[in-house]
């Protein structure tokens, strides 16, 4: 199958600043902020022409090893409306979806521990195309926040954050989702980690600079039944991939208005057994 052209869009990135050099980037959630001390110190900058790849003739490339993604491919008897409800998301959808992300990675237990509806409605806001990451503190904070008093079960065996982005209606051409192949992003130069600073507590997110020698990704068309999976950090140390939505150039005013499910989860694997990786 022929390669496409990549579509030029943009995104907002973290602005390289030399203040970041000495100053932590951090962000209030949830409390507000005062004239000593602002929402956020970051800052915040649009980057136009970003050429973004149709990688639907190359998904035998995608995997955990290599871009650091993989799209599975799921059919899972729901449609759109079924999602508004809870119950049939937690009965039906979140199983379905543990089930085969563990079949998919090779791996002995698979956490989900949350999940967020997404819809974008003519009268809201658009998205902001602002680019996110997660950190090797956030993989600690979670399997161990979320495994109070079985420590022993999670403490020594390889872990990894992973998301899962399904669209609800299809094909999607209004805002899609836009991932980093991670072997485009240099951590050391590209990445910040961000406080995100609330009142029960702090976590990590990792803020992301613009490089032109990143490659970014997305499906053409993406269907419900293709869901994105990629990792966002790695008790190894890998890095998690960068991701945003973006504005495709092709959208119309006959599109559905993106709908979609994101979904949280820590990934478990066995000592000694070789993860999967996701590819086709």
């Amino acid at each position: 199958m022929a390669v496409a052209d990549p579509v030029q869009s943009w995104m907002y990135f973290l602005q390289r600043d030399p203040k970041f050099e000495t100053e932590r980037v951090y962000e209030l959630r949830r409390q507000k902020p005062t004239k000593k001390v602002p929402q956020t110190n970051m800052i915040l900058e649009k980057v136009e022409d970003i050429p973004i790849h149709d990688v639907r003739p190359q998904l035998e490339e995608c995997s955990f090893d290599t871009t650091g993604f993989f799209l599975l491919d799921m059919d899972t008897g729901l449609v759109a409306e079924d999602f508004d409800e809870r119950s049939k998301v937690m009965a039906v959808f979140l199983p379905q979806l543990a089930a085969a992300v563990k079949e998919k990675l090779n791996a002995s237990r698979v956490q989900i521990f949350d999940y967020q509806l997404r819809k974008r409605h003519q009268d809201f806001p658009i998205s902001n195309g602002e680019t996110y990451n997660a950190t090797p503190g956030d993989i600690e904070r979670l399997r161990h926040g979320l495994n109070k008093g079985n420590f022993e079960r999670v403490d020594n065996v390889r872990c990894q954050f992973v998301n899962a982005w399904k669209p609800l209606k299809g094909p999607t051409r209004d805002w899609p989702l836009a991932l980093c192949d991670n072997r485009s992003v240099d951590p050391e130069i590209d990445l910040k980690i961000c406080d995100l600073v609330a009142p029960d507590g702090t976590s990590e997110t990792a803020s992301v600079h613009h490089s032109p020698k990143q490659r970014w990704c997305y499906v053409r068309d993406q269907l419900p039944n293709e869901i994105w999976v990629f990792m966002q950090s790695d008790s190894n140390g890998t890095s998690g991939v960068s991701h945003s939505s973006f504005p495709h150039p092709d959208t119309s005013e006959h599109d559905h208005l993106r709908e979609s499910i994101e979904v949280r989860m820590l990934v478990f694997y066995e000592e000694g057994k070789e993860p999967g990786s996701g590819k086709l």
